[in-house]
């Protein structure tokens, strides 16, 4: 999920700003250390989350989904998050293999 904050602050007003903010608070994304374990499944997607905080302070998190995680508290958030700005989860992705001479063709 990729989101500009300031795309946020320009789309959505009042109810929403609150419950992201309250969401981040609560969560204590500031604060939060991501710690994968060492096992790991390949080839998973990943999850970048990006707050800039009004002191000017940034952190990002870059949540790969293939960690094993003995926490899903991160998951959880991050579909907090989708929750409540609306976004959708994309369910196809097209992918690009080189076919020799003939160029690339497109798999969904």
């Amino acid at each position: 999920m990729y989101i500009r904050a300031e795309s946020i602050i320009g789309r959505y007003q009042g109810k929403k700003v609150n419950q992201l903010n309250d969401l981040i608070e609560d969560f204590g994304f500031k604060s939060f250390i991501y710690e994968p374990g060492y096992e790991f499944i390949t080839d998973g997607p990943s999850c970048i989350t990006t707050i800039k905080y009004s002191d000017g302070e940034t952190k990002e998190i870059n949540h790969y989904y293939g960690h094993v995680l003995i926490d899903d508290s991160l998951t959880a958030f991050e579909k907090n998050i989708e929750r409540i700005i609306g976004t959708k989860i994309c369910k196809s992705q097209i992918i690009h293999i080189s076919g020799g001479r003939k160029g690339s063709r497109a798999i969904n």
